[in-house]
C-alpha cells in the first residue's frame, strides 16, 4: 500500500521541532536545567555588581556619570541574561529564514523509497536514510543524517492514517517511534 501525506508547515512546526530536539536529539539535554540555572546566575551576579556600583556613585559627593550609566548598562545585562535565553527565539529565526513557508509538502511512501516534493523540488529518498522517527500528539518527525527533520502532520494523510504510517516505517526502517511528550505545557 502507497501512503500519502501532505503538510503545509506553519511557524509552531518549527516550535515544537525545536523542542523535539532539545528533548531527544540534543547531546546536552541533560544539562538543560543547569545551564538555566547558570543563566539566573550570572544574571543575578551582573545585577549584584550593578547595585553595589550603583549605591557606591550614589553615596559618594560627586558621582561619576560614566560610573552611573556602566551600572545602569550591568542592570539591563543581567537582567537580559536572567529573562532571555530561550530556545523559541532560534525556532522563530529558522521559521524567518525558511524558503518554503506556505508550500505544501507532499510526501509518498512507495514500498522502495519516500518521493518528497513541493512546488519547486522532489527528491526521492531510501527508507534507511531516516536516523530517528518520532511522534508527538499532532506530527511525526523523520530525522535524516543531514540534520535535516521532515514534520508530517497526522491530519495530513490522503492515503493511509498515522496506525499505517507509524507500522509501515518501523517495518521498513526497523526503527521504533519515540513518543514526544505533550507540547501544551512545553516551553520553547
Amino acid at each position: 500500500m502507497e501512503l500519502e501525506n501532505r503538510s503545509t508547515l506553519v511557524q509552531a512546526d518549527f516550535q515544537s521541532l525545536a523542542a523535539a530536539w532539545r528533548i531527544c536529539k540534543s547531546p546536552v539535554h541533560a544539562m538543560l536545567r543547569m545551564q538555566r540555572i547558570c543563566f539566573v546566575l550570572a544574571g543575578l551576579a551582573l545585577m549584584g555588581v550593578s547595585g553595589a556600583g550603583l549605591r557606591a556613585v550614589l553615596l559618594s559627593e560627586q558621582p561619576s556619570v560614566p560610573l552611573l550609566l556602566l551600572d545602569a548598562a550591568l542592570l539591563i545585562a543581567g537582567l537580559a541574561v536572567i529573562f532571555f535565553p530561550t530556545g523559541r527565539n532560534l525556532a522563530d529565526k529558522a521559521w524567518q529564514s525558511y524558503p518554503e513557508k506556505g508550500m505544501e509538502q507532499v510526501y509518498r511512501f512507495t514500498q522502495e523509497q519516500i518521493v518528497w516534493q513541493n512546488s519547486v523540488k522532489t527528491r526521492e529518498t531510501p527508507y534507511t536514510a531516516i536516523q530517528d522517527f518520532l511522534e508527538s500528539d499532532s506530527q511525526f518527525l523523520l530525522f535524516f543524517p543531514d540534520g535535516t527533520a521532515h514534520i508530517l502532520h497526522k491530519d495530513g494523510f490522503t492515503a493511509g492514517d498515522a496506525e499505517t504510517f507509524r507500522s509501515c516505517i518501523t517495518e521498513r526502517t526497523g526503527l521504533a517511534v519515540r513518543p514526544l511528550p505533550p507540547t501544551k505545557n512545553r516551553k520553547g
